[in-house]
């Protein structure tokens, strides 16, 4: 299939709007991904003249998207939603693509439709494409500025589905906001905790991640990758007091992962830090350096923020 087939796709949907047509441009816009043309076999050619061509739109949107087609990806995304708003997977896309340009109050009008649309719906969406409604949402009540109502919105998703992918939107608002950052931590204990860790990592610097990691530890938190994590950021920021601290956590990681975390320690000058994990981990029994003192080097009273 050539580089521009979606294209006269496309163009023969525009000129036809029927429903073949619409499965037909999707599947040329489709045809790389094996998950997206797998949902495309569940549509029918003979069925809603505005549901299918709209959850084809939809299906393309997508590939256009992990493409890096933006535009195309945004255009066929409200196309999608215009024809049947409970296009719940172009819903989320055209919502972010209007919180991205600052029309926040357009993105909760369409997840607002996009819900509505599909309460009573024959062709209910799949959960995952729900669920990025849902982050849509959050992401949207946070450019609004109504945070409450995005930490709530947050707090259903992660019991719905168990996740939510907005942690770098609401991690964005907290920073600047103490009792935020406290209710997002208290999110992030009801989730897995890896995704928290991951966005925690990619926005924040050394030191804040090393901070938060160990404040999501200090906090019940149980995902090994916060340990890591929160550790190498310590040893990059050259926080010892920090790496010392969240080295008591050290028994959540493997063996192996103790070995090369340690190694890193101590080439960044962390020895102390590097030894305590050996010795949490029951990897060292000599030469341990002492448990710290919870708050050691952080004044005696650590505090997130």
């Amino acid at each position: 299939m050539t580089t521009d087939a979606w294209r006269v796709a496309r163009d023969r949907f525009a000129g036809t709007e029927t429903v073949a047509d619409a499965i037909a441009y999707a599947e040329a816009a489709v045809h790389a991904r094996a998950d997206l043309v797998a949902e495309l076999r569940d549509l029918d050619p003979t069925g809603d003249a505005s549901t299918t061509p709209a959850i084809a739109l939809a299906l393309a949107a997508e590939a256009h998207r992990l493409a890096g087609r933006s535009d195309e990806a945004v255009a066929d995304a409200v196309a999608a939603v215009e024809l049947w708003p409970g296009a719940v997977r172009a819903a989320a896309i055209a919502a972010d693509a209007a919180v991205a340009g600052g029309l926040a109050d357009v993105a909760l009008e369409v997840v607002a439709a996009a819900r509505a649309s599909v309460a009573g719906a024959d062709v209910r969406p799949r959960v995952a494409a729900i669920a990025r409604l849902d982050d849509a949402s959050v992401r949207a009540l946070i450019a609004v500025g109504d945070t409450r109502a995005a930490a709530g919105e947050a707090l259903d998703a992660i019991e719905a589905h168990g996740d939510i992918d907005a942690w770098e939107d609401l991690l964005a608002v907290a920073d600047a906001d103490d009792q935020l950052l406290a209710v997002v931590l208290g999110l992030a204990l009801l989730s897995p905790g890896d995704r928290f860790v991951a966005a925690v990592a990619r926005r924040s610097r050394p030191a804040r991640t090393a901070e938060l990691c160990f404040g999501y530890l200090a906090a019940g938190g149980t995902h090994a990758s916060a340990v890591s994590t929160g550790l190498l950021a310590a040893g990059v920021a050259r926080r010892e007091d920090l790496a010392l601290l969240l080295a008591e956590h050290g028994e959540r990681l493997d063996r192996e992962v103790v070995g090369r975390v340690a190694t890193k320690l101590a080439e960044q000058g962390c020895a102390a830090a590097a030894r305590r994990l050996e010795s949490v981990a029951g990897l060292a029994t000599v030469g341990a350096a002492a448990a710290p003192t919870f708050g050691a080097g952080l004044g005696g009273d650590f505090r997130i923020g």
